[in-house]
């Protein structure tokens, strides 16, 4: 019933597609219990195209560049002077481009817009403990997940949560992570 009222509140063909596998998944019992279950479809209710993309997007960084033939970020060791910081932000106007046109303002002078809105869209997508960022200034970074104390290449950054979430608005036929 919840993805029913969802579904009629959006035209966005990406949230249709998670509704539409959200169900077929509760149907499949591949996602038992109704508490998770009515989480994750006021999620996609709530989320945009852009949060839907961005989470994809977070679950396989490094593959999102490999499938572009581009080089991979990597993630400089933060015990080192200077401290160099990946910025979330960055990272994603690197991989997606057409994402800041997407989201521009339609005021031209208002060119930081872009930014606050992807800067808004990670920090939700933080909020929901579906994406693991550090917090840097007034902005979002990636964290060195490993103790190498050379750069290494960026890891996924989408938390066990996120994982989940992803796995019940996918078609269960395919992988959640189909860098679309």
């Amino acid at each position: 019933m919840q993805a029913t009222q969802a579904a009629l509140k959006t035209h966005q063909t990406e949230k249709l597609k998670a509704l539409r596998n959200a169900v077929i998944n509760v149907a499949l019992r591949n996602e038992p219990d109704a508490d998770r279950q009515q989480q994750f479809v006021a999620m996609v209710d709530r989320f945009t195209r852009t949060h839907l993309s961005l989470l994809r997007f977070f679950s396989d960084p490094a593959g999102y560049f490999q499938a572009q033939s581009r080089a991979v970020p990597m993630v400089q060791p933060q015990d080192r002077e200077p401290v160099i910081k990946l910025l979330a932000y960055q990272l994603v106007n690197d991989a997606m481009p057409n994402i800041r046109e997407q989201v521009k303002s339609p005021h031209g002078d208002r060119s930081a817009a872009a930014f606050q809105f992807i800067e808004g869209t990670i920090s939700d997508l933080v909020s929901a403990k579906l994406v693991s960022l550090d917090r840097h200034q007034e902005t979002w970074s990636v964290p060195k997940l490993d103790r190498l104390p050379t750069p290494t290449p960026i890891k996924p950054l989408i938390t066990h949560l996120g994982e989940d979430f992803l796995a019940f608005i996918s078609d269960s036929e395919s992988p959640p992570n189909d860098n679309s």
